[in-house]
């Protein structure tokens, strides 16, 4: 690594964030020195990368909505995994052909024609399978009173 030093002088001085000039050492003035450096290289290669620091984007109103909730709602967690966890069985309740559609659509994110080709079907076919099954799903949901899915 370079460890390139300024040469020697018979004072030092740095200039502050208010534009006063202050004479220091030369220990002092080495140290900034370096921390100077340091900080251009790396705005050099945050640019040369694209890099962007969160807080500038919040400052340019990205992200402004960007928060931490607060307090976890474990009634919302706890009702939503149920839920995730009796579509699952209403899945196994299908054919293994419905459940290879689903599988395909909602858990690969083919889309129809990628699924009829992945099973050897139509995409027509496919597209008719799958409202059927929709409502097949839908039906057994509201027998089992799950209003949220």
């Amino acid at each position: 690594m370079n460890t390139r030093k300024p040469k020697e002088r018979e004072h030092y001085r740095i200039r502050l964030e208010d534009g006063t000039l202050v004479e220091v050492t030369r220990e002092v003035y080495l140290c900034w020195y370096q921390m100077r450096r340091k900080e251009k290289y790396q705005k050099e290669k945050e640019q040369k990368h694209h890099v962007y620091s969160l807080e500038a984007m919040q400052g340019n109103n990205f992200y402004s909505d960007l928060s931490i909730p607060d307090e976890v709602d474990v009634e919302n967690i706890v009702l939503r995994d149920f839920m995730r966890e009796q579509v699952r069985e209403m899945i196994r309740e299908l054919t293994e052909y419905e459940q290879a559609i689903v599988y395909c659509l909602y858990y690969l994110n083919l889309n129809t024609v990628e699924t009829a080709q992945e099973l050897g079907k139509s995409r027509r076919i496919i597209l008719f399978r799958k409202r059927q099954i929709l409502e097949k799903l839908k039906k057994k949901c509201t027998k089992r009173k799950i209003d949220q899915i």
